[in-house]
């Protein structure tokens, strides 16, 4: 399955530089194998410990 890619184009001083950038983030496979459905991302407080 080929990635799908994002082209931009920047100008710095005169010059121009192409960016490509792979969209893997929002692919299905990355969302399968990344995406955490719980609440408890970062620290989780409570008085006795965090």
């Amino acid at each position: 399955m080929p990635i799908e890619t994002k082209r931009y184009m920047i100008l710095l001083e005169g010059n121009e530089y192409p960016i490509i950038m792979p969209n893997i983030y929002s692919t299905e496979k990355f969302e399968k194998e990344f995406t955490y459905s719980g609440s408890d991302l970062g620290a989780t407080y409570t008085p006795e410990n965090s």
